[in-house]
Parts: structure tokens; sequence; C-alpha cells
């Protein structure tokens, strides 16, 4: 019979050249651990390894192997969808060109932004230049484009993001191609307190 070969440890795979890569990848599993995950850290002690946090472990990985496949542009996109303030001056500053629409409903990073939440990253954006009037090509199969990061953050019910648009001149009654505006859509899905930050700012009805 056969005797299975045991894996070599972290020690032996140093001895190999090995190290530059484990610092790039997770931490190996160790026994009675599933997923991978050293569950203690007198489990990681007992095999050499540092316990890192899943997320921290992800966030490596995308960097190093997702993020060299994308334009500055794309990532931008997904940095101001996540909230990312830091990583967004990191790209605007490398010069990500800031109004390039993304995904399929072709939305900038501005309405990335905006229809999360995130009134940091949305502020940021408009103090870079960013447009605040450029609307989605498409908001889905069945409803058309023109919809505004004001018309996305009034739709989503982020009041603070609301406010901040308004404050930085965005038009209050920009409609989207349907001809609902923001005040429209706010009322439609009972965002009250966006409600009271659009009556009074939008164009008379005729």
């Amino acid at each position: 019979m056969r005797r299975r070969r045991r894996p070599p440890r972290p020690a032996a795979l140093a001895l190999l050249g090995a190290a530059p890569l484990l610092a790039l990848l997770p931490p190996l599993s160790a026994p009675g651990v599933s997923d991978g995950t050293l569950a203690t850290a007198a489990g990681a002690a007992r095999w050499g390894l540092t316990a890192r946090p899943r997320r921290r472990r992800a966030a490596v990985l995308r960097r190093f192997f997702f993020e060299a496949l994308e334009s500055a542009e794309a990532q931008l996109a997904r940095a101001a969808r996540a909230g990312d303030a830091q990583r967004v001056q990191e790209l605007l500053s490398q010069g990500a060109r800031i109004d390039e629409p993304s995904g399929q409903s072709k939305a900038t990073p501005l309405i990335g932004a905006a229809a999360n939440g995130h009134a940091a990253v949305v502020e940021l954006l408009l103090d870079a230049g960013a447009d605040a009037e450029v609307g989605l090509e498409s908001d889905g199969p069945l409803r058309p484009g023109g919809a505004t990061a004001l018309f996305i953050a009034a739709q989503q019910g982020h009041a603070q993001v609301v406010e901040l648009l308004l404050r930085r001149g965005a038009v209050a009654d920009a409609a989207r191609g349907d001809g609902l505006t923001p005040l429209d859509i706010a009322k439609k899905k009972g965002n009250e307190a966006v409600v009271g930050l659009l009556e009074g700012r939008a164009a008379p009805e005729r």
C-alpha cells in the first residue's frame, strides 16, 4: 500500500523559493478548517502563518489579479460605487476620465456613487468637475434612459446626496426619458425626506 505524501509545510516552501508567492496568496489551510480560513491565532501560529480577514485577502487578490486587466475608468466606476474615496482620488490624480460611462446602463462614476448613497464620493467627484446632468443611456430593458445622478439618488431615498446635488446646482426637475422627474419618483417610492427637499424647487406645472 502506497503512503500518501504529506504536503510541504510553509518552511519547506520557503526553502523552495515560494515565499514571495505566499505573500500574494491567501493563507494555507490548516487541518479541521474546511474553508481555508485559520480559525484562531493559535492555529495560525502552529502552522507558521498569519491569520488575515477574508475580506482583506479578497481585496489584495482583486488589486493584483483583476485591476491590472481593467481600465482606469472601470476602476474609477467600481471605486465610486463602493464609496472608496481614497481610491477615487488616486485614480483621478492618475488621469482617469471622470465622466466615462460604464456598464450596460452607461452610468458615470457620479451616478454610481449617488445610487449607493456615498455623499463623500459624490462631493469629491463634483469638486473634480463631474457633470451632474449626464444621464443613463438606459435604465433597464423596459425603462428609458435619461436618469441623472439626482434622479437616481431621489429614487433610492438618499436624502443627503440629493441635498448635496441640489446645493451644487443639479437641475431639480431634470426628467427621465419617460417624463418622470426626481420629485415624481421620490413620491412614487414614498421617500418623504427627499420629497421635502425637492418640493418648491421644480418648475411649476403648466
